[in-house]
């Protein structure tokens, strides 16, 4: 009796064992449907109602009915990212109480700016994000900048002019904003932007409300001085200060919160407001070292003169000191208007095919440069519209001589070409180069700085 058990339980084990290894072989066998890859098809965005939400567009495969983000199948997800149904006392347009986001005021575009020069049929009230950080200019506006919507951070808006007479705190990059203003499309870009009544009258953009966010601060350091008190984030607005000590052996060259030249409160301490994200730089020298100092400063727009038109424009900024420079490619806007500095990116020349807007010395400059900073006020489109931006040095003024080039990429600032074999009598030219953008230029430029050692 014991002896059949025996048997029984084996012939049971086998059984277990032999179905185990039928059930792996089929499940190897199994065909995955998208094992070659998924078969994509895209389902359009849905704009959210008063009655019901809507969603941003996204990817399902037919096979195995996963959802994507992404038309290549790489970032799978779980739904469809929800767009918020709308108040209903907002509508369409918004109200101050109740502002629409940025995508539903792109939306908002899509339906009634079809055209160039179409603006929405009623203001539009809206809410967002500050992306770049606005430039406030002497005729008491704020220049373009980048609106950002709070939730999908791909969907952004250039403001184009906005007035402040809610007197709400200044505003700064990744501040909570409501705008009130029309949405145009300018030759092929939608913006927030001034509206010109048949009477031409304007009506800027109005910032109605802020709420002061926090910005990151990063150190930029080349590690000869001890830096302490620096936090990594702050509120927009808010005193940041820390102390910088030079190593042994070093000094200090210069202390910067992003362009800014920070000057020693006390003792090696240094202090700055917080507008926006900052990169704190921190640079130092030998203690014996020899300083490079700013030895030529050109204006480009209030130093120019010459004949220039309203679109592209040759003339010639001269500074006090007699340095001339041809500035070739840049629009002025005769000098008139809103405009306090010179832009590029809007064509090149109509005759000749050329592209790259060109910004270069007269004469040879007798002094050693080692270096020249392009001060660009503002970018309103992105950098990837630009080809190259680069500084030519060279031993003649045709250029045909290169001595050396130094290639950058372009942002908002200081943008420091460093010459690495610097000599007397060069000639040196900035070359932008880029794709056909606006009806207006999108990058704004104000100064050029020569930078060597005095004689």
């Amino acid at each position: 009796m014991k002896k059949t058990a025996k048997i029984v339980v084996a012939l049971l084990v086998a059984m277990v064992m032999v179905l185990t290894m039928l059930a792996a072989v089929a499940c190897n066998n199994t065909d995955d449907p998208c094992k070659d890859g998924h078969k994509l098809k895209a389902v359009q965005r849905k704009e959210a109602t008063t009655e019901a939400a809507g969603y941003e567009a996204y990817w399902e495969c037919e096979n195995c009915h996963k959802l994507f983000s992404d038309s290549e199948g790489k970032n799978e997800i779980q739904k469809p990212v929800e767009i918020q149904k709308l108040d209903p006392a907002a509508g369409k347009y918004g109200v101050e109480t109740a502002p629409i986001s940025v995508a539903q005021a792109l939306a908002l575009a899509d339906e009634e700016c079809a055209s160039p020069d179409d603006f929405t049929q009623k203001v539009v009230y809206a809410t967002g994000k500050v992306f770049t950080q606005p430039a406030y200019n002497t005729k008491g506006y704020y220049e373009q900048f980048t609106f950002q919507d709070l939730t999908d951070t791909d969907r952004k808006i250039i403001v184009y002019t906005m007035s402040n007479d809610a007197n709400a705190p200044a505003p700064d990059q990744n501040d909570t904003i409501v705008l009130k203003g029309y949405i145009k499309n300018h030759q092929g870009t939608i913006e927030f932007s001034s509206y010109k009544d048949a009477d031409n009258n304007y009506t800027y953009v109005q910032l109605l409300k802020n709420t002061k966010g926090t910005s990151t601060i990063t150190l930029n350091s080349d590690n000869g001085a001890t830096v302490n008190g620096l936090n990594q984030s702050g509120t927009n607005g808010s005193e940041i200060s820390f102390t910088v000590t030079p190593n042994q052996g070093r000094k200090i060259v210069s202390v910067k919160a992003n362009d800014t030249v920070l000057t020693a409160a006390n003792e090696n301490s240094y202090k700055f407001t917080l507008h926006g994200n900052v990169t704190v730089k921190i640079e130092t020298a030998d203690e014996n070292a020899k300083l490079a100092e700013k030895l030529q400063s050109v204006h480009l727009f209030n130093d120019a003169s010459g004949d220039d038109n309203q679109y592209i424009s040759t003339y010639t900024a001269t500074n006090s000191n007699g340095l001339a420079l041809t500035v070739y490619g840049f629009s002025t806007n005769n000098h008139s208007g809103s405009w306090g500095n010179a832009r590029c990116g809007r064509k090149g020349n109509d005759q000749t095919g050329e592209t790259a807007a060109t910004i270069s010395t007269k004469t040879a400059i007798e002094q050693q440069i080692t270096k020249i900073v392009v001060k660009v006020d503002a970018m309103t489109k992105e950098v990837t519209f630009v080809n190259s931006f680069k500084l030519i040095v060279a031993s003649n003024a045709d250029f045909s001589t290169v001595v050396e080039t130094v290639e950058l990429t372009m942002k908002v600032g200081e943008n420091e070409f460093q010459i690495t074999n610097p000599g007397k009598g060069y000639y040196y030219k900035i070359v932008v180069d880029s794709n056909q953008t606006g009806a207006n230029g999108c990058y704004q430029f104000s100064t050029i700085d020569f930078w060597g050692l005095a004689d």
